[in-house]
């Protein structure tokens, strides 16, 4: 196994190195070239987990600023890797350009706790901003199938490049849409049901509406049966029992006319087709702007749902942007949703459960924004970002020859509108194995790096050619 040991000052730990702004190494040590080149290749092959790319740095306004860049990628533990990102911005006219800095990381709202960056001069004190969902849907039954009940989540760099080319950053730079629309709402509480008999017992309510002028959303219900020729509903939820974990509150909404008298019946089980007595509930009728609708949801998933994904997805409402979450929920309800002309078949039951739950888990690009700086003319200013990369990965038990396997990407000027001169790249690995004071940086040989199109750093000078838009690597942990 070939090494290099990190070069620091009396007494300063490689942990401690780390830590601030530091310029990675001009050039990749030629010992870092393994004795037999892994797999080189253009393309990457997907993974079954894909975590998206590291982007460039990139600002609000068009700006005449060259930038040269340095990337060092530390795999520090295995599932994910440490990202110093340092850029010197360089203004070449004769005027002052004053410019706003924007920094893309690709993740999930649900792991905004775990993405967020922190800058060098401004630490996390940044204005986060979110694009649009990076992916689209597909079919439930197979390709052959035209439905569009199943996610399809970016699996490649090109899903997120395809996002900034139709206008991913002009979006998340735009307020969210304002939805002064005024629904009905019918509440449901205190719900009461001789569960103690029926376990399962089940609360419905049955009315007839127009189809052309009513339509039904919900949340807290648990299954609907309808007849489309005559407008007949049935939507029913499971009476709480206090041994499932029943979602509150429990609301029926109503969009346009509407739905006139109707029935509450109390039955055995889901099914709906057994009706008992005992069955009842508090019905509170009430209007409000589906603003206030979309808020009120908001607030009643994270304070119900903190602990239902054991830490996998953040809910909590200290550590979540409020803004952002109700602006991803405002996006799918408008743009795949009821409020669509086109609403995707995943969200077209109406079901605000299941838009209210993926606007935290959905692929995107948050971009996160610094005061605005100005470089004078002639002048230079250095930017160092740091954060976490997941790693990709395909799932145990899947079948696949890369189990075990982690790759990361990045990509060179994608989204970005700095001039780059030029970009570096370097990097390291750090075995915990040492002690603290030890710790070694080890070379990439054949046993960790086993696929990668990272000629020019491995037989140059770690200078990147940035004709090639997209670069990874695989490394076996």
């Amino acid at each position: 196994l070939l090494t290099a040991t990190v070069g620091l000052p009396d007494g300063q730990s490689s942990k401690e190195a780390s830590a601030g702004p530091a310029e990675p190494a001009a050039s990749a040590p030629a010992s870092f070239a393994p004795a037999e080149t892994p797999q080189s290749g253009e393309e990457a092959q997907p993974f079954l987990s894909y975590a998206g790319p590291v982007l460039p740095l990139t600002t609000v306004e068009e700006t005449p600023l060259t930038a040269e860049r340095f990337l060092y990628l530390e795999f520090e533990q295995s599932g994910q890797a440490r990202v110093y990102d340092r850029y010197v911005l360089t203004n070449p006219t004769d005027e002052d350009v004053d410019v706003t800095l924007l920094y893309p990381i690709v993740g999930k709202l649900g792991e905004f706790d775990r993405i967020e960056p922190r800058f060098d001069r401004w630490g996390k004190y940044t204005v986060p901003l979110a694009g649009r969902y990076a992916g689209s849907f597909q079919s439930a039954f197979g390709a052959e199938q035209a439905d569009t009940h199943n996610l399809r989540q970016p699996s490649t760099w090109d899903d997120y490049a395809a996002a900034m080319e139709n206008g991913d950053l002009s979006y998340a730079l735009a307020d969210a849409p304002v939805l002064d629309e005024v629904v009905t709402v019918y509440e449901f509480s205190d719900c009461q049901a001789p569960t103690d008999q029926y376990p399962a017992a089940t609360l419905g309510m049955e009315f007839t509406i127009d189809t052309e002028k009513t339509q039904i959303m919900t949340y807290g219900f648990n299954g609907c049966s309808w007849d489309e020729d005559s407008g007949w509903r049935l939507y029913d939820f499971f009476v709480p029992n206090g041994q499932r974990r029943d979602t509150e509150p429990k609301l029926l909404v109503v969009r346009g006319q509407g739905i006139g008298d109707y029935t509450l019946q109390g039955y055995a089980d889901g099914g709906c087709n057994r009706p008992i007595s005992g069955a009842a509930c508090t019905v509170t009728r009430s209007e409000m702007t589906l603003d206030a609708l979309i808020d009120k949801l908001c607030w009643a998933y994270l304070e119900q749902n903190g602990d239902n994904f054991s830490g996998i997805v953040n809910t909590d409402a200290r550590k979540l942007p409020m803004s952002l979450y109700k602006k991803c929920v405002k996006e799918l309800l408008t743009e795949y949703g009821l409020l669509s002309d086109t609403p995707t078949d995943r969200y077209s039951s109406g079901r605000l459960d299941d838009i209210v739950t993926e606007a935290l888990t959905l692929d995107r690009i948050f971009y996160f924004r610094v005061p605005t700086v100005t470089i004078a003319a002639g002048e230079s200013m250095d930017v160092y970002v740091e954060s976490t990369k997941a790693a990709s990965f395909d799932f145990a038990g899947s079948g696949s020859d890369r189990v075990g396997v982690e790759g990361y990407d990045f990509v060179t000027t994608l989204g970005s509108s700095l001039a780059f001169t030029a970009q570096h790249l370097d990097l390291s690995y750090y075995d915990y194995s040492e002690p603290y004071s030890e710790h070694q940086v080890w070379g990439f040989d054949d046993s960790l790096l086993l696929r990668h199109n990272l000629d020019s750093y491995f037989n140059g000078d770690g200078t990147l050619d940035l004709t090639v838009q997209h670069y990874y690597l695989e490394l076996k942990r």
